[in-house]
């Protein structure tokens, strides 16, 4: 491309030097020197790859000047420089990349603040490289590997000052306490001037029902439902519009995946009555359908045309659907009634095929026994006595084993 005069962008450049510096299992000090040199051909102008080789990589006509003009590096390029300093583990090679970083006079994004995590975590010096997307990241990945303490911790700390702000602070809160033992035990210093917004909420949400947590789920859920201010997203973007609808997404999705349909009573009864322990579930019909009726009632929005503009996209629709086939154990009667209210509140909104197939089972003159058996394990069971009972094994009947 640049032999043949054509005009390099700065994402091809930055592309090069990303692949430069990958390396393979571990980056190298070679590999980041390879980025390196990608970068002042980028400066200079240079044909791509002229510093790492002998071989003319530049016009036919050594006489002739280069016909692509010359790129600035952006704040891509210096971040990718970053990242592959900081994956080598070598810290005069971070110091290095900042510099170059500080020197170009470019503001540094979340992006960039974020892959200072990795290393700075070990050395317990990150009170000057986070920004709340980066906190909200270390909140997540603390969460979604199961430390869910460590996420509950980060999220107080991150909440305490909007509760302070407006007097709603609980008599038993320990602001100090909590920005201490984060300090102590993870090497984490939260900035004083950070605080939640709603990646925060959802992502705890979605931890917390990604384990199965519904008491702590539900707790957060309420938190930034009565928050006294809108929560904002990333980079002081405008208000949430439709706060409620991510976290609805995510409390719906747990149920689907934990949830337990009336008839696990008995088994658990069984089980009781066998000297084992039953097994015990919140994620059960009652409360679920307690928080759709909070869905319905979300408030309308309209806008300059008065059409509302809150509406539930596929996934969530896709979510709250199976959440009910799992915790009704399939009841398609309840399903119909479900549907019927959404369409009520919401409208005959175009959703996916996805959903528009679960529509079309649940309104079918006969049950589907296999679509429904991924929802319900009961169903699964019969679906499965029922293949293996009209097949033969190896021409022979099952009933013959």
């Amino acid at each position: 491309m640049y032999r043949s005069g054509s005009q390099l962008r700065a994402w091809e450049w930055n592309a090069l030097i990303d692949y430069a510096g990958q390396g393979f299992r571990r980056i190298r000090v070679d590999d980041f020197r390879a980025a390196m040199a990608i970068y002042h051909d980028m400066v200079a102008n240079r044909a791509p790859g002229a510093s790492l080789t002998d071989m003319d990589l530049g016009s036919p006509d050594d006489d002739t000047p280069p016909r692509t003009q010359p790129v600035e590096p952006d704040i891509v390029t210096y971040t990718t420089l970053l990242s592959n300093a900081r994956r080598t583990r070598r810290q005069h090679l971070i110091q290095e990349a900042e510099e170059l970083l500080h020197s170009s006079g470019l503001t540094p994004n979340h992006v960039t603040l974020s892959t200072y995590l990795p290393h700075y975590a070990t050395r317990g010096d990150l009170s000057q490289k986070l920004d709340i997307a980066a906190v909200n990241a270390c909140l997540w990945a603390y969460a979604r590997n199961g430390r869910l303490s460590v996420a509950a911790l980060i999220y107080r700390i991150l909440r305490n000052p909007m509760l302070a702000r407006h007097g709603l602070l609980p008599a038993d809160a320990q602001p100090q306490e909590d920005i201490q033992e984060l300090e102590d035990f993870e090497g984490i210093t939260i900035p004083a001037d950070l605080e939640a917004d709603a990646i925060t909420y959802y992502s705890l949400v979605q931890a917390y029902a990604y384990h199965g947590h519904l008491r702590p789920c539900l707790s957060v859920f309420r938190d930034m439902m009565s928050s006294p201010e809108r929560s904002r997203g990333e980079d002081d973007g405008p208000l949430v519009p439709n706060p409620a609808l991510p976290l609805f997404r995510a409390i719906f999705l747990g149920f689907a995946r934990h949830g337990q349909a009336p008839d696990h009573g008995h088994i658990a009864l069984a089980l009781a009555q066998r000297g084992e322990r039953p097994i015990k579930s919140a994620w059960m019909l009652e409360p679920l359908s307690a928080l759709f009726d909070e869905f319905l009632a979300i408030p309308a929005q309209p806008d300059a045309d008065g059409r509302d503009m809150v509406c539930p996209n596929s996934r969530i629709v896709y979510w709250l659907l199976s959440a009910f086939a799992v915790t009704s154990g399939a009841d398609r009667a309840l399903l119909r009634d479900v549907w019927a209210r959404l369409t009520a509140r919401f409208g005959a909104r175009k959703w996916d095929g996805r959903v528009q197939r679960f529509r079309d089972k649940i309104y079918a003159e006969e049950m589907d026994a296999e679509f429904f058996a991924r929802y319900s394990p009961f169903w699964f069971i019969a679906f499965v006595v029922v293949k293996v009972c009209d097949k033969p094994f190896y021409g022979q009947s099952p009933f013959s084993w």
